[in-house]
């Protein structure tokens, strides 16, 4: 079955290269149902956010961490959805995660210091 799902996922990751976001959505779906994969979350998560659905994006995002809870990109990517979704507090908690995984990830802190810099959490 994981085979199966890899197919799926080898098509929506075209599409996402691609461009065509809904497209890729749609068939990381599929694939999913067979094999539940943190990577296809991350990238179902990204299609997602590059459609501006951001609530999706989330959902993606922490299942994703569900499933590898050891990824700090995931939390980091968490943390992108939340600032896009107005909610600083939640983002700065995902920002915290991903940086006790990852100290030096510049992404984490490059968003921290944005949120910081914007009045956000702390």
């Amino acid at each position: 079955i994981e085979n199966y799902s890899m197919g799926f996922f080898n098509m929506a990751d075209a599409l996402r290269g691609a461009r065509q976001f809904n497209r890729a959505a749609f068939y990381y779906e599929k694939g999913l149902l067979f094999f539940k994969n943190a990577a296809a979350y991350t990238n179902l998560g990204l299609a997602y956010y590059y459609m501006g659905d951001f609530e999706k994006a989330k959902k993606a995002w922490l299942t994703s961490i569900e499933l590898n809870p050891n990824d700090p990109a995931a939390y980091v990517n968490a943390a992108f959805a939340f600032v896009n979704l107005r909610n600083s507090a939640e983002a700065m908690k995902y920002i915290n995660m991903a940086l006790k995984l990852d100290p030096n990830n510049q992404n984490a802190l490059q968003l921290r210091n944005s949120i910081m810099a914007a009045g956000g959490a702390r």
